[in-house]
């Protein structure tokens, strides 16, 4: 198929419609076989309706397999008054269809209501694999532990390819609140004075290793217009100042380079990708040609000078907002400089450019960010992460999504997404589940103390009431047959840290007496989670009982006030009352959820589960690159539970939800793209 003057040719078309803008192919090859190529786009889809019309008449379509492809099907296709519509009626057109919706934010569409006849994916929602050499989200920016990661393991921690940017320097490059929008002028922080250099750096390497394809530099600080030309002014005069001081052998110049260089490559090795290393000399021959040929490119609704790649090896530094964020593939991106945050997780996924192969230069690309938005990507890997895991389980059950709803971990600050539809995630089961504390208020000693007492308390009324504790071979210690009434007593005495929503009293209890109305959960089994004798780091006495504490240590900082152990479990505690520890460790995660839904001896019982924390917490010597001590005030009780059942449970609870606040300044809504739009006075 070829563009020629806004036409398209091909040997045997049958034309929809045909313009610049918006095009529909229709091609019908020798066998018979329709072949439409149909732009989401009104106009378009009403003509590919009134084409079928006939059709429909003569009752021709009755027997006809249709195959109907939706790419990016979470955005016109989700709740639009127009696009949607348009879709469900040519499917409605098309008596033996198959409609399979394609998208990498598939957050809208597995919120559709199944029950309003809409395009929720009712038969499959299949998980496509994620390829070789492919930088997605986890292996950017790591994620958080999930069902059957092991406790102090393995930390998910991404490539160390991120840089922060420190508030005082977000304040040079995006204006502060609304009204100084207009006389705001960005200038060069050291931070992007950082991300400049790197990227001529990086582009110079790929070129001493024989690469002269693209290379691109992301400047995303905001969706205004105005505020993208004002920086062409100051990132042009600092690509002219270095290239001035490079010409002319400038030391100190050089010596700064060299130690960046030097300082990146020490951070991100080259032998992790299997390429091989470079040295500064080789980098340093190709840094004039990199700078003689690099371009500032504003590139927005309203700008001339767009990318383009049509000619090889463009070198370009390009800022702009929503151009550049939705759609648009920045060709060889390797630095991006990104502090623009948005309020959905589908929309901030999509102004994530950097996703992609970087084949040949997989240790060059850098992001520079604030340490919010690390967060929240951290945050969107591990969504990720359970959504797979969710679908893979209910593919192995052989349940389909009108018989289960995808659980879609929240957020405090961030919304799902923009278009919530009737399934409103309002609602979670624990049926399956294992929740488990993370964070700690290491420095109250109030905190810990309360904690500590009711936990206290809770052994101490299960060992008056005659419950006997055995001890497991692991040196932890079981309760059997504890009553549901002493384990909500204790849920609802025991602090919670405020960034554990799945740990609220209050939900468990609800669910807990849903499930005691089917004689469920009325009894509990109480593990006490000791260290092996002789590897405790002291004692914790509770109930009566002196138990040994055990390890968890804490991640280096993340520049939040708590501290964060990631994993208190370890996968084989979830079978603790009921298989050995030796062959619960062989098993895998789902098997320990099968065992325990088949053993008519836990099979109708929680499991809460309490971890004495040596307050030190020194970590494993594997992990002292990313961990720390605990170094707590007092002692730390962790915990957990365990509920048995499966995830498309009947029981439901009510569910709090948190959306963002959009009118903050700082966090700029698809209204605000919009709004430049019309005034613009575009359509």
């Amino acid at each position: 198929i070829k563009r020629n003057g806004g036409r398209l040719k091909h040997p045997h078309p049958q034309v929809l419609t045909i313009s610049p803008q918006s095009t529909a192919l229709l091609h019908v090859d020798d066998s018979g076989v329709i072949l439409a190529v149909v732009k989401k786009n009104a106009a378009v889809l009403k003509r590919l309706d009134k084409w079928l019309q006939p059709a429909v008449k003569q009752r021709a379509l009755t027997d006809v397999p249709t195959l109907i492809i939706d790419d990016e099907a979470d955005q016109a296709s989700v709740e639009t008054r127009t696009i949607n519509p348009l879709i469900r009626g040519i499917i409605e057109k098309l008596p033996k269809s198959t409609y399979i919706g394609y998208t990498a934010t598939p957050f809208a569409n597995i919120l559709i209501d199944p029950a309003g006849g809409d395009l929720y994916p009712k038969d499959f929602i299949l998980n496509l694999p994620e390829p070789k050499g492919y930088f997605g989200t986890e292996k950017i920016f790591g994620r958080d532990a999930v069902e059957g990661d092991e406790a102090n393991g393995k930390d998910l921690d991404g490539s160390n390819m991120v840089r922060i940017i420190p508030n005082e320097d977000v304040d040079d490059v995006r204006p502060l609140g609304k009204t100084a929008t207009a006389s705001f002028i960005p200038s060069i922080p050291p931070t992007l004075e950082n991300a400049l250099d790197w990227f001529v750096l990086s582009t110079a390497a790929r070129r001493a290793r024989g690469d002269a394809g693209h290379s691109t530099m992301l400047i995303h600080t905001s969706v205004k217009t105005d505020i993208h030309r004002q920086f062409k002014g100051p990132l042009n005069a600092y690509v002219e100042r270095l290239s001035k001081r490079w010409a002319a052998g400038d030391a100190s110049t050089k010596d700064r380079l060299r130690a960046l260089w030097e300082s990146e490559t020490g951070k991100v090795h080259s032998s992790e990708f299997d390429l091989k290393s470079i040295d500064f000399d080789a980098v340093s021959a190709k840094v004039e040609d990199v700078l003689s040929v690099c371009r500032i490119i504003i590139d927005n609704f309203r700008s001339d000078d767009r990318l383009d790649y049509s000619t090889d090896g463009q070198i370009a530094i390009a800022v702009g907002g929503n151009t550049l964020s939705r759609g648009l593939t920045l060709e060889g991106l390797t630095v991006s400089y990104f502090v623009r945050a948005a309020g959905a997780y589908d929309t901030l996924l999509q102004m994530a450019r950097w996703f992609g192969f970087r084949p040949g230069y997989e240790d060059l690309p850098r992001i520079w960010m604030t340490e919010e938005l690390r967060q929240w990507f951290r945050h969107l890997a591990t969504v990720e992460r359970e959504i797979r895991l969710d679908i893979e389980r209910y593919e192995s059950e052989n349940l389909t999504p009108t018989e289960f709803g995808v659980r879609i971990r929240t957020h405090p600050t961030l919304r799902i997404t923009a278009k919530m539809g009737a399934a409103i995630p309002a609602y979670a089961s624990y049926g399956g589940r294992r929740v488990q504390t993370r964070y700690f208020r290491t420095q109250d000693s109030e905190w810990l103390l309360h904690n500590k007492d009711a936990a206290d308390g809770l052994v101490s009324r299960v060992r008056t009431k005659g419950i006997q504790g055995d001890i497991l071979d692991s040196g932890s210690v079981l309760f059997r047959d504890v009553d549901a009434d002493d384990v909500l007593t204790f849920l609802g005495d025991y602090h919670v840290h405020k960034d554990s929503p799945d740990l609220d009293a209050e939900l468990i209890a609800k669910y807990v007496v849903k499930q005691r109305r089917k004689n469920r959960l009325d009894k509990w089994n109480l593990a006490i989670l000791a260290a092996e004798p002789g590897k405790e780091k002291g004692f914790v006495r509770l109930g009566g009982f002196d138990f040994g504490r055990i390890v968890r240590s804490q991640l280096k900082d993340d520049g939040l006030e708590r501290a964060d152990i990631k994993t208190l479990m370890s996968k084989d505690h979830r079978a603790v009352d009921f298989i050995p520890k030796t062959v619960a460790r062989k098993l895998s995660e789902g098997a320990l959820m099968d065992a325990r839904d088949k053993d008519a001896t836990v099979q109708r019982k929680g499991l809460l589960l309490l971890y004495p924390i040596d307050p030190v917490s020194e970590p494993l010597e594997q992990n002292k690159d990313s961990r720390k001590p605990l170094n707590a005030a007092e002692d730390v009780i962790g915990v957990a539970l365990v509920f048995p059942g499966a995830a498309d449970d009947t029981s439901p609870v009510a569910q709090t939800y948190v959306s963002v606040d959009l009118t903050d300044a700082e966090i700029e809504s698809d209204q605000e793209e919009l709004d430049e739009l019309v005034g613009a006075g575009s359509n």
